[in-house]
C-alpha cells in the first residue's frame, strides 16, 4: 500500500509539472526582463537594420560617398532607409514649391533638402519623387554644382557612375541625349572633365527661395500628427528623417541664385 502511494504521489507531481510547463508554452509568455528578442521575433535582428557597418561613412560629402553608403546598407534600400542612416544632426531646408521635377505637395510634404558640406541632396515624401534621390555637388565658389540622381529602392550594387549615367537626359523612347534633365531649371550646362569614370555635367546651382520656405517647426508637427494609415509614405519618410537625431536649418551661400 504505501509503495503505490508514493508512485500516485510521484506521479501526480510530475502531471503537475507537465501542466504548468505545458500552461507557460500555451500563454507565450515573455522571456524575463532584460533577455534579448528570439529570432523572428518583434524588434528582433532580422529585421533590416539601416545603419552604416563599421568603416563605411554616414556622413557623405560627395557624391561618390554616397553611393559607398547605399551600396553597404540592408538590400532592397529604400529612400527612408537611406535618411535614417544618416549621421545627426543634420541640416535641412524645406520648400513648399510646386515647380520643380521633384515637385512639393503641400507644407505638410514639401521637397526637403539636406546640406552637407557642399554635398546637396533634396528628397520629397509624394509622388513619383518620392523614389529619387537628387544631388548637387557645389562648385567655383557655389555659383555652379554637379548635377546626378537615383532612383531607389536598390536591389543591386550600384557603380561610382550610376548617379551621373541616371541623370542623363533622355528622350521618349528612352535613347540618351546631350546634357541631363535638370537643364530645364539649372542653365548652362558644361562637362565636368575631373569625372572621368562617368559623363557629368554641371550648370548654375539654385537655392530655395524663402518665400517658399516651410519652417522646420512645421515639418516637425507634420511627423508627430502625420496619419500612416491616409499617408502612409510621407509619415514613414518623415520618421526616417525626423524621428533618429537632431535636424537643424541649413543654410545657402549667399553666391548660389535663388530659384525662381
Amino acid at each position: 500500500m504505501l509503495r503505490k502511494r508514493a508512485a500516485l504521489t510521484k506521479n501526480l507531481r510530475v502531471g503537475a509539472l507537465s501542466a504548468l510547463l505545458g500552461a507557460f508554452l500555451l500563454c507565450g509568455c515573455s522571456a524575463a526582463p532584460g533577455s534579448e528578442p528570439a529570432e523572428g521575433a518583434a524588434g528582433a535582428a532580422n529585421s533590416p537594420i539601416c545603419r552604416a557597418p563599421q568603416g563605411v561613412s554616414a556622413s557623405p560629402r560627395t557624391i561618390e560617398a554616397v553611393v559607398t553608403l547605399l551600396n553597404a546598407l540592408p538590400k532592397p534600400t529604400s529612400v527612408n532607409c537611406f535618411l535614417e542612416s544618416l549621421d545627426r544632426p543634420l541640416f535641412a531646408d524645406a520648400t513648399n514649391n510646386v515647380i520643380s521635377a521633384q515637385p512639393a505637395f503641400s507644407p505638410k510634404s514639401p521637397r526637403i533638402f539636406l546640406r552637407l558640406d557642399q554635398l546637396i541632396l533634396s528628397v520629397v515624401p509624394e509622388g513619383e519623387g518620392s523614389h529619387l534621390i537628387e544631388f548637387g555637388y557645389l562648385l567655383d565658389g557655389n555659383a555652379r554644382s554637379i548635377k546626378a540622381e537615383l532612383a531607389l529602392p536598390l536591389t543591386n550594387t550600384l557603380l561610382p557612375s550610376a548617379p551621373y549615367e541616371h541623370a542623363r537626359a533622355t528622350d521618349v523612347h528612352g535613347a540618351i541625349l546631350g546634357g541631363t534633365s535638370c537643364a530645364g531649371c539649372h542653365a548652362a550646362e558644361e562637362r565636368v572633365p575631373s569625372i572621368d569614370f562617368a559623363t557629368a555635367y554641371s550648370s548654375v546651382a539654385l537655392r530655395p527661395n524663402p518665400t517658399y520656405r516651410v519652417s522646420l517647426d512645421t515639418l516637425i508637427e507634420a511627423q508627430k500628427t502625420c496619419d500612416a494609415t491616409a499617408f502612409p509614405e510621407r509619415c514613414a519618410m518623415l520618421s526616417a528623417l525626423l524621428a533618429h537625431g537632431s535636424v537643424l536649418q541649413a543654410n545657402f551661400p549667399d553666391t548660389m541664385t535663388i530659384f525662381n
